[in-house]
């Protein structure tokens, strides 16, 4: 499995997944902070991540195969 990291959780939950024998990147690494929810899904979704965030909905939810 493969998670995306969100703006919302520090950096620091990739290590922490990785430990867990997940791949995982946080969004700062890969892309522009404060990255409308649309961009983020549609990176998401095209590079075969897993949105991992806490607490905010997202402007629009989706999921795609």
């Amino acid at each position: 499995m493969k998670f995306l990291i969100d703006m919302n959780l520090g950096p620091l939950w990739v290590p922490f997944l990785a430990n867990q024998g997940f791949e995982a990147v946080h969004w700062s690494t890969v892309g522009q902070p404060g990255a409308p929810d649309s961009e983020i899904l549609d990176f998401a979704a095209a590079n075969g991540w897993i949105v991992f965030r806490r607490g905010q909905r997202l402007d629009r939810f989706h999921a795609r195969s």
